[in-house]
């Protein structure tokens, strides 16, 4: 189970922190919004995630 601090990484190579949760457009589809290497803020669909490294 991912959770708040986790690394997460998606099929297309994108990996960041996870810093909390929400949702994408107006179709509400379950997201993580993360936090990746270079500082950058985006949210990635939670169906196309796995966890990588497991946080604190």
């Amino acid at each position: 189970m991912i959770k708040i601090g986790d690394w997460i990484r998606t099929d297309l190579g994108l990996s960041g922190r996870v810093i909390g949760t929400g949702v994408l457009t107006t179709r509400e589809w379950p997201a993580w919004k993360i936090e990746t290497r270079d500082g950058k803020i985006t949210a990635v669909l939670k169906e196309d995630t796995e966890l990588w490294v497991k946080g604190d």
